[in-house]
């Protein structure tokens, strides 16, 4: 990943984001639809060590690398019969059996948040994306996505969870002119703390 002359992002944030990468944080990644998460996602990919397992859970492939060890795993919607569907949360579940040092799941946006917040919680860094206003927002987003997963979820057990997960959100932004750029970069640490 290079800092380049379209201003998508600065030095001071191409370098936390290597720093993070390198060091085995979880990266959360918010954003409008076609602001630019994907390819954010997709470059620090690259930065991943060829040894490196990389396990991804998408509705969609969208992740675009190449990686000599990386599981690419897709949704599958319910068949005529109603049958057969393989969730993002089944993904999530089964991405942890095969012993991956980076997570990267595409679009959380239901009941799979939880699963993705256990899986982080377990020692695995990750990737993730998520629509939201702000990086702020998308802290605030993973506070009540669980809740749909079930009644029995606290506040109490999602706070210490989200900042267990992730230690940095990327915010991506696509303005007037159709130029995306990270515009803001926020330690989780110091949002929910």
């Amino acid at each position: 990943m290079t800092s380049n002359e379209l201003g998508t992002i600065d030095d001071l944030q191409l370098q936390r984001l290597k720093r993070a990468m390198a060091n085995g944080e979880s990266i959360l990644i918010a954003g409008a639809t076609q602001a630019g998460k994907t390819t954010l996602l997709s470059a620090l990919l690259r930065e991943l060590r060829a040894d490196q397992r990389l396990v991804s859970c998408e509705d969609t492939f969208e992740i675009a690398i190449e990686h000599s060890d990386w599981v690419a795993m897709q949704t599958r919607p319910e068949d005529l019969e109603g049958s057969n569907e393989i969730s993002l949360r089944d993904l999530v579940k089964q991405a942890l059996r095969m012993r991956p040092a980076r997570l990267a799941i595409g679009e959380v946006r239901g009941a799979e948040a939880l699963d993705m917040l256990v899986a982080l919680n377990s020692g695995i860094p990750g990737l993730c994306t998520i629509h939201a206003n702000s990086a702020s927002a998308a802290l605030q987003k993973l506070l009540t996505l669980p809740l749909l997963a079930g009644e029995n979820i606290t506040d109490a057990f999602l706070r210490p969870t989200v900042m267990g997960a992730f230690q940095l959100v990327a915010f991506c932004h696509r303005d007037d002119q159709g130029t995306r750029r990270v515009k803001e970069l926020l330690e989780v640490s110091d949002a929910l703390s």
